[in-house]
């Protein structure tokens, strides 16, 4: 079976960086891993499509945050002094225009400056949620 496109439980827990553990701290199942830990995929040709299975959440059981695809600037746009926004401008680029990311019709799964919206939205939400508790402490 091949890990990348029809992973078992043991390869997916490594393809998020986990590992079944009791260890404190360390996630002990698929929907803690994905929230836990960031995906470390260095996506090779022909596993694309694997990959975008486990973006669109066919590959795990549901969780709630799901994944997210970033293209990271490589070492050759490091070393040529690339700025942030002309490798923001490029990522938006690789997700618009390339398979099988283009197809992909929720284009919030894709690109840096979403996943910074939604990470913000998130601690919003969070904020908001904890804060009359803390407040209510506060006064009491």
């Amino acid at each position: 079976m091949c890990s990348t496109c029809c992973p078992t439980r043991e390869s997916r827990l490594s393809q998020l960086g986990g590992h079944e553990s009791s260890e404190e701290g360390r996630p002990s199942d698929e929907k803690d891993a994905a929230s836990y830990y960031k995906a470390r995929y260095i996506i090779d040709k022909g596993a694309e499509d694997g990959v975008k299975d486990l973006l669109l959440g066919r590959l795990t059981e549901k969780f709630e945050q799901g994944f997210h695809m970033v293209k990271g600037r490589g070492q050759d746009a490091l070393t040529s002094k690339v700025s942030i926004e002309q490798g923001l401008q490029e990522e938006e680029i690789f997700f618009e225009t390339l398979e099988p990311w283009k197809s992909v019709h929720d284009r919030t799964l894709f690109g840096t400056t979403r996943l910074r919206s939604k990470l913000g939205d998130l601690q919003m939400n969070l904020i908001r949620s904890t804060f009359p508790a803390i407040m209510h402490e506060i006064e009491v």
